[in-house]
C-alpha cells in the first residue's frame, strides 16, 4: 500500500517539473525493497503511455476533463496503467489503495468517482487496448506506443515508414541501467561483486568498459559505486566521450553543458591529468559535478564553473570543445517518459535557436585546427542536422569531420553525424557531430 500511496506523490512532483527518477530516489529511500520496485514499475508504467491511459479512463467520465482536479487525473491514470500494464499486480489492492490515498487527502468525492471509473477499467479496458493495438493508423500507434503524435508527423518528414513503426515500437521497451566501470581491467572483479549483491549483470559487448544490468537499482547502493568504480551511464552517452577522446589533439578541453559530469568525468578518466574545465549554468547541478569528480577521484587538472555558457570566457584557448547541448531528450523517452508531455514546438524552437548559439560560441572560441564535438541526446533533425548545416552555412572556416564509430546500432544522418538507435534497453537516442575549425 505504501508504494502505491507514494506514486501519487511522483506524479505531483512531475507535474512541478522535476523528473521521476529524482522524486523516487527523494521519497522512495526509507521504503522497502519491494515498495520500491512496485513504485518505480507503476510511475514509469504511467508516464510511458500517459495519453493512452487517460484515452481509457475518460472514455467511462460524464464530465469533461478540465473539471478533474490534477490529483484525480493522476490517480486515474496511475490505476489504468497498473491495470493493464501490470498484470501481475492485483487490480483490487491497486484501486483500493489508490482510493484510499484521495480519501486522506480529504477528496471523498474525487475517490468515489476513481472507484467508479477503475471498476469500468477493469472490467472493459483490455477489450479497448485490444481495438487500439490493432489499428496501424500513425495516430493510433503513437497513442500505443506513448509517443505524442505531432512528434510522429515531424518524423514522417525525413523518416521512411518501415523506420519509423521501429522507432515507435522501441519506445514501449524499458530501460535498464548500465554501468561505466574504470579502471577497465576491474570490470570482471566489478561484476563479481554486483552478482554477489543479488545483481544480475554482465560486460557490455557493445562498449568496452561497460557493464550491463537487467533491470534498474539505486545507484548509491552498487557495489563500488562510493569508490568510483562503477557510474551509472547509458552506452550510448559513453560513446560521446570515446568520440571525444579520440579526435582530442592536445591542449585544453571545455565541457560547454556539463550537467552532473558524467561525460567530463568519463572523459578525464580516458585522458588522465589534462586540462579540462565544465561549465555549468544550474548552481545545483554544478555542485553534483563537483561532487562526482571526487567520487571518482579526479585531481585539480579539472575545474567546475558556474555560469551561462554564452558569456562565460576562459583563460585558456581549448583545443576540444564538448558541446552537449540541451535539447528536446527525445532519444531517452524510454527513460524519461515525463519529458515528451512537456515538449511542444515552441519549445522545440527556442531550443533549435539555443543550440545554434552555442555552437556558434563553441567555434568562436576553439583554436585554429581544433574540433567541436557537438552531441544532443535527441532523435529530432531540428536540433541535430538542422543546426550543424544552418551554422556552418554562415562559418566558412569551418568544416564538417567525419566520426568513425560504427555498429549496428548506428545510422549516419541524411546531412552530417551519426544517431545512435534505443534499439537495446542500455542504449539512449544520441546525435554525435564533429566540426573543425581551419
Amino acid at each position: 500500500m505504501r508504494g502505491i500511496e507514494v506514486s501519487t506523490l511522483i506524479l505531483k512532483d512531475v507535474r512541478r517539473g522535476l523528473f521521476a527518477s529524482e522524486s523516487i530516489r527523494r521519497h522512495g529511500k526509507d521504503l522497502s525493497a519491494s515498495d520500491r520496485t512496485l513504485l518505480s514499475l507503476l510511475v514509469y508504467s504511467s508516464l510511458r503511455r500517459t495519453e493512452l491511459w487517460e484515452n481509457i479512463a475518460f472514455r467511462f467520465l460524464k464530465l469533461p476533463i478540465k473539471k478533474l482536479s490534477p490529483d484525480v487525473r493522476d490517480v486515474l491514470v496511475l490505476g489504468t496503467a497498473g491495470i493493464l500494464d501490470l498484470r501481475h499486480f492485483s487490480s483490487r489492492v491497486l484501486v483500493n489503495g489508490l482510493v484510499q490515498s484521495l480519501k486522506a487527502r480529504g477528496n471523498t468525492g474525487g475517490a468515489k468517482l476513481v472507484n467508479a471509473v477503475l471498476r469500468r477499467v477493469s472490467e472493459e479496458g483490455d477489450q479497448i487496448l485490444e481495438s487500439l493495438e490493432k489499428n496501424e493508423n500513425f495516430q493510433e500507434r503513437a497513442l500505443v506506443c506513448g509517443v505524442p503524435y505531432w512528434i510522429v508527423l515531424r518524423w514522417q518528414k525525413y523518416m521512411d515508414s518501415s523506420s519509423l513503426l521501429k522507432l515507435l515500437k522501441l519506445h514501449r521497451m524499458r530501460s535498464y541501467l548500465s554501468l561505466r566501470a574504470f579502471p577497465g581491467d576491474k570490470i570482471d572483479d566489478l561484476v563479481k561483486n554486483l552478482r554477489n549483491d543479488g545483481y544480475r549483470s554482465w560486460p557490455s559487448t557493445l562498449v568496452q568498459g561497460a557493464i550491463r544490468l537487467s533491470g534498474s537499482a539505486y545507484p548509491p547502493a552498487l557495489p563500488g559505486f562510493a569508490s568510483g568504480y562503477v557510474t551509472p551511464q547509458s552506452e550510448s552517452s559513453m560513446m560521446v566521450g570515446k568520440v571525444v577522446s579520440r579526435l582530442w589533439n592536445g591542449g585544453h578541453i571545455i565541457d560547454m553543458c556539463t550537467g552532473r559530469g558524467i561525460k567530463l568525468g568519463q572523459i578525464a578518466q580516458m585522458l588522465p591529468g589534462v586540462s579540462m574545465e565544465g561549465w555549468e549554468i544550474s548552481l545545483g547541478r554544478a555542485r553534483a559535478a563537483e561532487k562526482e569528480m571526487k567520487r571518482l577521484g579526479i585531481g585539480d587538472n579539472v575545474s567546475i564553473r558556474t555560469g551561462d555558457s554564452l558569456t562565460l570566457k576562459t583563460d585558456l584557448t581549448p583545443g576540444l570543445v564538448l558541446l552537449d547541448a540541451p535539447c528536446s531528450g527525445s532519444g531517452t523517452w524510454n527513460r524519461h517518459p515525463e519529458s515528451k508531455w512537456k515538449l511542444s514546438s515552441k519549445i522545440l524552437q527556442n531550443s533549435s535557436s539555443l543550440q545554434k548559439k552555442l555552437l556558434h560560441k563553441a567555434l568562436s572560441m576553439v583554436a585554429p585546427g581544433g574540433v567541436v564535438v557537438y552531441a544532443t541526446c535527441s532523435l529530432l533533425r531540428d536540433e541535430n542536422e538542422d543546426v550543424i548545416l544552418n551554422v556552418l552555412k554562415e562559418r566558412k572556416n569551418c568544416h564538417y569531420v567525419n566520426i568513425s564509430l560504427q555498429n549496428r546500432h548506428i545510422r549516419q544522418g541524411e546531412l552530417f553525424g551519426i544517431y545512435t538507435w534505443p534499439d537495446l534497453p542500455w542504449l539512449d537516442g544520441f546525435f554525435i557531430a564533429a566540426i573543425s575549425k581551419d
